[in-house]
């Protein structure tokens, strides 16, 4: 700003080093000027006024020395479906990135998802600020998913976590003799003793078997059972 009876006119221009960043008018002898895209990091920012009919052109300095943290941000999780999947059908587990007040921009990078602390995949954000992964391979039971967002030169790392349950169409318990037949969507065997091969209806599409926790004394097609 300048004290007078005459004020400046006309533009001031702001630069981040030897970079413009942009330009605002002269109002009563100020110029003020707004931006989110610095990047996290340390910069000089000089004001340069280009002069008038009665004013001499001037430049700030020393420079403005402006500090920017990177942004924290947020990471949340859903699945689909929910609240629970069928084993062997497939879950689809997406993970989305937002960048809280008052940060702003947009994050890049991948995001890690693991199942019960083991990676399955690591998935680049896309430009909606999401990744995703997709799975049949859940046994049955309870499963602890995590989305880690794992940040970038602007942006903090986040991460988030749910609880997603695989059931079963049928499930089998005790004592067998002479084998079993799988004739459902998906049957799990939990903590069965089985005397004899179980089998798989060719004809129904789809079924699959899962024997956690159980004893086979005989045989299982590897393609459609998992231990």
């Amino acid at each position: 700003a300048i004290a007078g009876s005459v004020q400046p006119t006309g533009a001031v221009d702001f630069f981040d080093g030897a970079t413009s960043i942009g330009s605002a008018t002269l109002a009563a002898g100020t110029a003020a000027f707004t931006t989110t895209a610095l990047h996290a990091g340390n910069h000089a920012i000089t004001a340069h006024y280009a002069g008038d009919s009665v004013f001499l052109l001037s430049v700030s300095s020393p420079s403005l020395s402006q500090a920017v943290s990177p942004a924290p941000t947020v990471t949340s999780l859903t699945a689909q479906p929910t609240p629970s999947s069928t084993f062997g059908k497939l879950v689809t587990f997406t993970a989305a990135v937002s960048v809280p007040l008052p940060g702003a921009g947009l994050p890049t990078g991948d995001v890690v998802f693991t199942v019960d602390g083991a990676t399955v995949q690591t998935t680049a954000l896309s430009a909606a600020l999401q990744a995703a992964v997709a799975t049949t391979s859940l046994g049955a039971g309870s499963h602890l998913v995590t989305a880690t967002y794992q940040g970038d030169s602007d942006f903090l790392a986040s991460t988030t976590s749910l609880t997603h349950q695989v059931v079963c169409d049928v499930t089998i318990t005790g004592d067998h003799t002479g084998g079993l037949q799988v004739t459902s969507g998906s049957t799990c065997l939990t903590n069965a003793t089985v005397h004899g091969a179980i089998v798989v209806r060719a004809t129904s599409t789809g079924r699959r078997g899962f024997i956690p926790y159980s004893s086979l004394y005989g045989d299982a097609p590897v393609d459609d059972c998992t231990a």
